[in-house]
């Protein structure tokens, strides 16, 4: 039988010094802690993999693009093919980068071609215009993007963080000028020949900071194939103490923990804080011994 949150309010609720305390009166409401409870599960999953991981055979649509099942919030690994053959993971940078001249239109204002998500560098095989900082080009020539027109350029200008689909060229290129530029290819326009026909996953691509839910198989597959997964499960909100955690029971005493921790902070009193600190180095201390056994065992 599974932990219940029973098992962490009892835990809590006697950190605090409220265990004989009639529940009208504590100071800390079940329906705060529940809130917490749910969080600090969170937040353990997310320091080690293993206390919200879950692994099971997931049946895969057509095609190359992928869902990860509703229960999951996190893909942590594809594993093997149902029927065997393990499958190996690939990065942006292994599998997506492309060298390719690309047209300029005139001016200092610049596309990367709408195949691509980014741009790596400009320029190749044997002219490599300097990437620059905008910044200091402008206040050092605030009218460098009206020069002349030219096809040689000598610097860009690429932030990724402000559009990874524009950059900035110097000279301002003469309309038609060509150039070499190596970028990543968008996730549709890599996986558009992928196909939908195979019945075995060779390699997978999953980029969560972008899209924690979709990720791509090649080849791509018909519908049914079956591979062996591990994702994080989602924790579901709390309602009720006799609720099951979601963690195994072996972190209750970290749980509560870091339930604690949260419970001081609602205090404004400056001593309290230093409590609610002395709770969350508790739980740090906790948490940290398994994630050192785990990496100890190759986790």
């Amino acid at each position: 039988m599974s932990a219940t949150v029973s098992d962490i309010s009892i835990r809590v609720h006697t950190l605090l010094n409220e265990a004989a305390v009639a529940d009208s009166a504590r100071r800390w409401t079940d329906a705060e802690l529940f809130l917490w409870i749910a969080d600090g599960q969170r937040e353990i999953g997310k320091a080690i993999a293993a206390a919200l991981s879950e692994t099971t055979t997931i049946t895969l649509l057509a095609g190359p693009r992928q869902v990860i099942p509703p229960t999951w919030d996190l893909l942590l690994r594809i594993v093997r093919n149902a029927s065997g053959p393990t499958v190996r993971t690939v990065t942006a940078g292994q599998v997506r980068r492309r060298t390719a001249p690309i047209m300029l239109v005139g001016g200092a204002l610049q596309y990367i071609p709408s195949d691509w998500e980014a741009l790596i560098q400009l320029g190749g095989p044997t002219r490599f215009p300097r990437m620059i900082d905008g910044r200091i080009l402008s206040a050092s020539d605030p009218d460098w993007a009206s020069r002349k027109t030219s096809n040689c350029i000598d610097e860009y200008i690429y932030d990724p963080q402000v559009d990874p689909r524009v950059f900035y060229v110097n000279p301002p290129a003469a309309s038609g000028t060509m150039i070499n530029a190596t970028g990543i290819l968008s996730l549709e326009a890599w996986y558009s020949d992928a196909g939908s026909n195979a019945t075995i996953v060779e390699e997978y691509f999953y980029h969560p900071a972008k899209d924690m839910r979709t990720f791509y198989v090649n080849p791509g597959v018909v519908a049914g194939v079956q591979v062996e997964a591990v994702g994080r499960k989602i924790v579901p909100a709390i309602t009720s103490l006799v609720d099951s955690l979601i963690v195994p029971e072996i972190f209750i005493p970290a749980l509560s923990l870091y339930v604690a921790h949260r419970a001081m902070q609602k205090q404004s009193d400056y001593a309290l804080a230093g409590i609610a600190n002395a709770f969350f180095q508790e739980y740090l201390s906790a948490t940290r011994m398994f994630e050192e056994t785990a990496a100890a065992q190759g986790v």
